[in-house]
């Protein structure tokens, strides 16, 4: 896999701009949005997540930027996967690139919507720790938006367990080491 980068020179945008073109998922005015999108993203009011294939070939982006009602929350805008490297884990790279920026700048939440029929985004969304907060008719009236945030406040079941195997780990380990220590002394 890849590695996932921060994209923010002229060429690489404009790269962006061309990959999400080619992949409207439905959405009403995407041609507007995605040039909005190139726009914002040339004044860095948008940042983007990128992933390559071992060619330097676009395979994966994350677009997103902070709320514009609140300041505290990074929004998800497009995850885009090219045909062909689905599946493959790139798109939980993104997001995790994408977290631990939130986490650096200090984001209290991460927000994104969803076609409401995009059972495999809000799976992928869902295993990765966001949960359902609400379901909106956002783009049109007939057509419903699954909401899903993360709250970065709280800390993670897993990244709790996963921190309190590693202490316990280092306890026997530690606790190995004083027996020897102790036994060598008395012989």
């Amino acid at each position: 896999m890849g590695a996932v980068t921060l994209s923010n020179n002229r060429e690489d945008i404009l790269r962006i701009y061309e990959f999400i073109r080619s992949q409207n998922l439905n959405y009403p005015q995407y041609e507007e949005w995605a040039k909005k999108c190139r726009d914002e993203l040339l004044t860095g009011y948008k940042k983007a997540f990128v992933i390559k294939n071992k060619n330097g070939k676009l395979i994966g982006s994350l677009i997103v930027q902070k709320h514009k009602s609140d300041s505290s929350v990074l929004e998800m805008k497009n995850a885009r996967i090219a045909s062909g490297y689905e599946n493959k884990g790139h798109f939980k790279q993104l997001y995790l690139a994408a977290e631990r920026y939130a986490r650096e700048k200090n984001y209290k939440k991460i927000v994104c919507d969803s076609h409401m029929e995009n059972f495999k985004m809000i799976s992928s969304l869902h295993k990765v720790g966001f949960i359902i907060e609400s379901k909106e008719n956002i783009y049109t009236p007939k057509n419903l938006e699954v909401i899903l945030t993360k709250d970065l406040t709280t800390t993670n079941i897993r990244s709790l367990e996963s921190s309190i195997i590693e202490s316990y780990n280092k306890f026997i380990n530690r606790l190995k080491l004083l027996f020897e220590e102790f036994f060598a002394i008395r012989l």
